[in-house]
């Protein structure tokens, strides 16, 4: 799970009892010539006809990279 800088310490400590397999990294720890792909994103709300949860591969893909990477900034 890739977070904000500010929320990694407190959501890695969260899911630590609940799901220990899970690993939270902070955007800031990725390089920034990185390749990620932004699966979903927590705390928006869906494309108009888009369903939470499915990989994006249409033109709301992009707006979903962009707001992920504005947050993460």
């Amino acid at each position: 799970l890739v977070v904000q800088p500010a929320a990694r310490r407190a959501l890695a400590a969260l899911l630590r009892l609940r799901a220990p397999s899970c690993l939270v990294i902070s955007i800031a720890e990725l390089p920034a010539t990185q390749p990620i792909e932004v699966v979903d994103v927590i705390g928006t709300a869906p494309a108009v006809n888009q369903q939470p949860g499915l990989a994006h591969h249409d033109s709301t893909a992009n707006t979903y990279q962009d707001q992920a990477e504005s947050m993460a900034a």
